[in-house]
């Protein structure tokens, strides 16, 4: 059990001090980005967007990666 209220990776990250570098996540803001991506004619807006959607599923990955690692330090 944690003290948290609830067990999401977004919770669970922060409680074991994982820090992304940007301000706004998350798969809801994931989706309007690349809605967004996808209906802009700018390539360089296009682009820009596209790349913090990968920062965001990279830093997910991460996290799912370091809580992973918190849990196998605890059970030993």
């Amino acid at each position: 059990m944690l003290p948290l209220p609830g067990y999401s990776l977004k919770r669970i990250e922060k409680y074991i001090g994982f820090e992304r570098t940007q301000d706004e996540y998350g798969g809801n803001w994931s989706m309007a980005k690349y809605i967004e991506a996808t209906e802009t004619q700018d390539l360089a807006t296009r682009e820009s967007l596209m790349d913090a959607i990968r920062t965001y599923n990279r830093e997910d990955l991460e996290a799912t990666w370091a809580v992973l690692e918190w849990l196998l330090k605890l059970s030993n």
